[in-house]
């Protein structure tokens, strides 16, 4: 699938191209119940991707807890995120002029680049971005964590994990997106 490149976009952050938009969709998230035990719960997620010409996208997401009860449908907001993403580079050991010459789209005309995500509040997650995949990862609080995007098709999947360490870790969040 063929990803939109906004003329106005920023060289430097083209390989985050494919983010850039308005999206919504539903996922799942494990949240630890009033009895201590995880459970899987039902959410809606929107998220907005966009640039003003400089190298970083900002980056806004909020994220509903959907019950349903005697009552009908209803939505508890919860959490919201602000942040910025930019690239760091080419990774080393990429061949540019492969790339190049390789067919578009093809895995052979991706180059892989570092990515950072720096949340509002001073969170840093680093990572690679690699066509339409990108993987971060971040510390805090002696937990490890990690996100994975991808575009399937015309839709954003995206799943986040956290464990105690960097081989221990377990889906906490997994969201299927669509353009909005």
């Amino acid at each position: 699938m063929a990803i939109p490149l906004d003329d106005t976009l920023h060289p430097d952050i083209r390989p985050l191209a494919w983010l850039v938009g308005e999206w919504s969709g539903t996922g799942a998230a494990q949240l630890t119940g009033d009895d201590g035990e995880e459970h899987g719960r039902r959410i809606e997620q929107r998220v907005t991707v966009s640039h003003s010409g400089t190298p970083e996208l900002a980056w806004s997401m909020q994220t509903w807890l959907l019950r349903t009860d005697d009552d009908g449908p209803e939505r508890e907001l919860l959490m919201k995120e602000r942040g910025t993403w930019t690239t760091t580079g080419l990774l080393p050991g990429q061949n540019e002029e492969a790339a190049a010459a390789a067919p578009a789209g093809s895995p052979e005309s991706y180059l892989s680049h570092g990515v950072r995500f720096t949340v509002d509040g001073g969170e840093t997650w680093n990572g690679e971005v690699r066509g339409p995949r990108l993987h971060v990862g971040a510390q805090a609080d002696g937990r490890f964590f990690t996100r994975m995007f991808g575009m399937i098709g015309p839709r954003i999947m995206w799943l986040q994990e956290a464990g105690d360490s960097p081989t221990n870790l377990s889906p906490t969040l997994s969201v299927e997106l669509d353009r909005s």
